[in-house]
This record gives structure tokens, C-alpha cells and sequence, in this order.
């Protein structure tokens, strides 16, 4: 790997780390309940998070940006969101050896690809995947 590609993983990382979350969320769409794999950062500067999208496009073709609006004192806030399982797996692995923080709740996610691509898309949640629901819960509490 290239040392501008290694020093632009590590800056993501480090992001990711101390501005980012890595956990899963219950969602329901129409009258299904399930669970919703999400890796985001948050930052005022929009330039960073326009910077992140726009690498994590070239690297693993997904990401995209919410605005969080200014509110009494407090700057508007710019998020990019990574969602769907593949862009999760490809961006994860590529960040996981820079991660110190965030590393944990990463190889839990990752585990959680893992089983979900076993197991399939479409079958009940496990035991297992549930746990680790709980686990990145508590840990990004």
C-alpha cells in the first residue's frame, strides 16, 4: 500500500475514532423491525466531511452526507454516513489497523458482517447478532 494512501486511511481513522460511531440500530420499514448497521462522523467543518465522502466513494463506492442544522449556539453540524453492509465490511477493513478507539466496536461490526453474510440477508436475527447489538450498544454509551 502507499504511504498517501496509509497517512489518508490513518486521518480517517483518527476521525473515526474521536468524532465517529460505529453501532447498530433498531429501524422499521413498513411493518418489518430490523437491525441497521451504521458507521458515521460528525464534524462543523464541512470541507472534512465532504473530504471523507468523497475518498470513501473512491475507495469502497459508498457514503454520502446529512446536514445537522445550526440550533441556538451551536454550528451546524455535517455527518457522513456509511450504511449498507458491503461499504461497511471494504471501509472498516481498510481503517481497522489505524483504529485504536473505535477498534473494538470495528471487529464487532465485522463479525457481525460476517454472521449476517452466512446466515443471509433475509433469515430471523440469531442469538448471536443480538448480542453483539447490545455489546456495540453498551460500548458507545
Amino acid at each position: 500500500m502507499e504511504d498517501e494512501l496509509k497517512l489518508t486511511l490513518a486521518y480517517i481513522a483518527g476521525l473515526l475514532d474521536g468524532e465517529g460511531y460505529i453501532g447498530i440500530r433498531k429501524a422499521s420499514w413498513k411493518k418489518y423491525r430490523h437491525l441497521k448497521l451504521l458507521v458515521q462522523i460528525t464534524n462543523s467543518d464541512k470541507e472534512v466531511i465532504e473530504w471523507i465522502k468523497n475518498t470513501s466513494q473512491t475507495l469502497v463506492k459508498s457514503g454520502f452526507i446529512d446536514v445537522l442544522p445550526a440550533k441556538n449556539t451551536r454550528k451546524a453540524r455535517y455527518v457522513f454516513k456509511l450504511e449498507g453492509m458491503k461499504g461497511i465490511k471494504r471501509f472498516l477493513q481498510m481503517l481497522l489497523p489505524y483504529l485504536r478507539i473505535k477498534r473494538k466496536q470495528a471487529e464487532m461490526a465485522l463479525k457481525y458482517i460476517s454472521i449476517r453474510e452466512k446466515r443471509g440477508l433475509t433469515k430471523p436475527y440469531s442469538n448471536e447478532e443480538y448480542h453483539i447489538y447490545k455489546m456495540l450498544k453498551q460500548l458507545n454509551s
